[in-house]
């Protein structure tokens, strides 16, 4: 009798599906047909979404707070990363605080979501080094320029 490796089968199962494998080759009833269909479901729900989102990380955590990619933070590390002004809730909340990517800059070993208390900790500070802010529409228009 075959066996599987799963825990409590028996493997009458497999036995089965085997059968109507044989029975019903390539055609609707073929188990293995419908394990086709979720192998392309798979790759269509999750293994492209999955990649996707993989470069929709990379955007929003390593490209789209250095826009325009003009200073070094060698140069001026308040104008190297940008402070994403306005919306500031929802946008801290969709991208994970990077918003103020600047405070990450200044002050690396903060966690991402005390970014914010860290930056109105020293806002006055901050201010008089004329921080590159934007809005994040704005934002948007100058990366699809």
């Amino acid at each position: 009798m075959m066996q599987t490796y799963l825990p409590g089968n028996s493997g009458k199962m497999l036995m089965v599906m085997h059968m109507q494998h044989h029975r019903f080759a390539n055609q609707e009833l073929d188990p293995d047909h419908g394990v086709a269909y979720a192998f392309k479901n798979a790759a269509f729900l999750w293994f492209i979404p999955s990649r996707g989102m993989v470069w929709l990380v990379c955007f929003v955590f390593m490209y789209l707070p250095h826009v325009p990619h003009v200073y070094t933070h060698r140069e001026n590390p308040c104008q190297a990363t940008l402070m994403l002004e306005g919306w500031n809730k929802v946008m801290s909340v969709l991208m994970m605080y990077q918003n103020y990517h600047l405070a990450h800059h200044l002050y690396p070993t903060v966690l991402f979501y005390r970014y914010k208390k860290a930056w109105d900790a020293r806002k006055a500070f901050h201010e008089a080094h004329h921080p590159a802010k934007v809005n994040p529409l704005l934002c948007i228009l100058i990366i699809c320029k």
